[in-house]
């Protein structure tokens, strides 16, 4: 039975990355891209004569182009040997896209301390967008699932959900996943109460969260409060 909701919760965890990364470039990676590039074009051609330092932002615009080219041909290699030259040399928000994209990277090709040093770089940047940046902190979480202990993990999350972040609901239901998984079913209870009760979740969530909640709720029915302790101080120790 443990193996089977351990594998449950995995599968889980799976599905909520596959969605919020899904989610954020349908969402988002057309406007960002779009937004950072008229931004660079219409500062460039305002102040060209007047300041060099436009000259580099151009270039590097023109720089991401010819890479996003590159992935689109299945040059992952290429890509991300540029996207590595614009996070050393370039300027502006195509560094902060350029190390999401060699995250993803690092993440496909199975190195995911690579990934969180990127991630990490993402969201300590305080010039980077709100959105990007907590997009950062909610990927790091999840590569860290299981490595970190119960309250460093419920404090970047509800960090989360406590500042009306894009990414609020995500964060809530991650967390809601966390608690079951180290025996807090009280507070995953609660949780999974609030995502059930909101109108702003995926359907995918809601019946996400269905399912955890039987579970959750078959756990607090089964479980001794003697039992729920011990279990409580042995992820603790963990």
């Amino acid at each position: 039975m443990i193996n089977k909701h351990n594998s449950f919760l995995r599968e889980i965890h799976k599905e909520v990355r596959r969605e919020k990364i899904v989610t954020f470039w349908n969402k988002y990676a057309k406007f960002i891209i779009a937004v950072f590039t008229s931004l660079a074009i219409f500062y460039f051609v305002w102040s060209y004569q007047f300041n060099s330092q436009n000259v580099s932002i151009a270039n590097t615009g023109a720089q991401f182009s010819e890479i996003m080219q590159f992935l689109a041909e299945g040059k992952q290699a290429e890509a991300a040997l540029g996207f590595e030259q614009i996070v050393e040399e370039g300027s502006g928000g195509y560094v902060q896209l350029s190390l999401l994209r060699l995250a993803a990277h690092a993440r496909r090709n199975n190195r995911p301390n690579q990934a969180m040093q990127y991630y990490q770089q993402i969201s300590s940047d305080a010039s980077t967008d709100t959105i990007i940046r907590d997009f950062a902190k909610l990927q790091l979480v999840n590569l860290k699932h299981g490595m970190n202990d119960w309250d460093k993990t419920k404090i970047s999350l509800q960090e989360l959900i406590n500042s009306n972040s894009p990414w609020k609901y995500i964060a809530q239901e991650t967390l809601s996943l966390e608690a079951y998984r180290v025996g807090e079913f009280e507070e995953a209870k609660e949780l999974l109460a609030q995502i059930l009760a909101s109108k702003n979740v995926s359907k995918f969530s809601l019946q996400r969260a269905k399912i955890l909640m039987r579970l959750t709720l078959g756990k607090l029915k089964s479980s001794s409060p003697k039992e729920r302790t011990d279990a409580l101080e042995t992820n603790h120790q963990h």
